[in-house]
Order: C-alpha cells, then sequence, then structure tokens
C-alpha cells in the first residue's frame, strides 16, 4: 500500500461514486482537501446532497468510464457509506485500475508519516492514525477514530466515529466497527466482522 494523498502533482478532479448523505461528507472533506469535485454518480436522484454541497448528479454507476472520458485526468471515491457489501459489489463492477482511486484525507487529521495508506481510502475529520498504521484499499476510518500505532486495517473496513483501535490490532477486510467501539491491543478481528455501537472487544 502507499500513501495517496492529493499532492500538487496528482490529479484535480474529482468524482464521487455514490450520492447519499455519506457521499455529502466525503464531498465536503475533498473539497478541503483540495480537490475539485465535478459531481457525483448515483442510480438515485439525491436531491438533498445537489442542494446542500452544489455539486450535480452526473448519472449513474454505468456512466463512469464515460464521464472520466469527458473529463480527462479525474479520480474517483466511493461515497458508499455503511453498506460494505455495496462498497466492494461497486468497486469490482467499475473495474477501474487502482491507480483511477483517490485517497480522501481531512487536513485536520493526526497521520504519521510511515502510515501507509490505501487507494481509495477516506479518513476523515480528527482522526488519528499513528506510526506504524497500514490501511487498506477502500477504508474509511471516520471522524475522531483513533488507530494506534502498528494496526492493520483491511480493505473496505468501516472504523466509525469516535473508535478507539489499539496498538498493534488487526482488523481483517470489510470489517464494520461501530460508533465509540473499543478493540483492545493486540487483538484480531476476522473478516467480514460487525462490532457494535460502544462494544469493547478483549480478545480475537
Amino acid at each position: 500500500l502507499t500513501m495517496a494523498i492529493k499532492t500538487a502533482e496528482s490529479p484535480s478532479q474529482l468524482l464521487v461514486v455514490g450520492g447519499g448523505e455519506h457521499a455529502r461528507v466525503v464531498i465536503d472533506t475533498a473539497r478541503l482537501q483540495g480537490w475539485t469535485v465535478i459531481g457525483f454518480v448515483d442510480p438515485m436522484p439525491c436531491d438533498d446532497t445537489i442542494r446542500r454541497t452544489g455539486a450535480p448528479r452526473l448519472g449513474s454507476d454505468a456512466d463512469v468510464r464515460d464521464i472520466l472520458d469527458a473529463y480527462a485526468g479525474t479520480s474517483l471515491v466511493l461515497g458508499v457509506g455503511g453498506d460494505l457489501d455495496l462498497r466492494q459489489q461497486v468497486v469490482h463492477a467499475l473495474a477501474m485500475p487502482s491507480i483511477a482511486w483517490a485517497t480522501v484525507i481531512h487536513p485536520d487529521v493526526s497521520v504519521s508519516g510511515d502510515a501507509s495508506i490505501g487507494r481509495g481510502a477516506v479518513v476523515l475529520s480528527r482522526a488519528v492514525l499513528q506510526t506504524g498504521v497500514v490501511l487498506g484499499d477502500h477504508a474509511v476510518i471516520n471522524s475522531g477514530a483513533i488507530v494506534e500505532h502498528d494496526c492493520n486495517i483491511g480493505p473496505f473496513t468501516h472504523v466509525a466515529p469516535g473508535a478507539i483501535m489499539g496498538g498493534s490490532c488487526r482488523v481483517e477486510e470489510k470489517c464494520f466497527v461501530g460508533l465509540g467501539a473499543r478493540v483492545r491491543d493486540h487483538v484480531t478481528v476476522k473478516r467480514e466482522s460487525t462490532i457494535g455501537t460502544g462494544a469493547v472487544v478483549v480478545s480475537n
């Protein structure tokens, strides 16, 4: 995995795949990071998102390739929220090369210089990623979540706001860690697990 934070040399335009509640947060975060959000795609009209963000709905998932042809140099990011199966299905269905996916990171996060962040990952406001963290492709670290040193967070895993991952824990692919949950240091959470709101995980 490689850090994919936007730099001056990175593509400046972004298309968000999804137009619901989570997409609005992603759009706000991307703009703060410096991306120009050209719009979003969603099978639903998403009038609230258009009204609140000003971002246009450019079509549905089926239109993504045509949109990328029309807007050269545009990157993608998922705006689909807590439905982890759907997030994975969308990525697989689009079958875009890894480099097409942007990493969106809020400017007020604390990210160690040696953390490794995958393509398509999203890290939201006031999150903390300490030294040695490995964050998989298309993972989400939501607002105020803390991922302590040497944690490994798998692809498509979503760590909800306020959750805390203890040092050297491993949360495998496509897990959901609920609001304010705690995972003890050196614990492994197996793939596709769900940890409920406020839960405390103290063993594998």
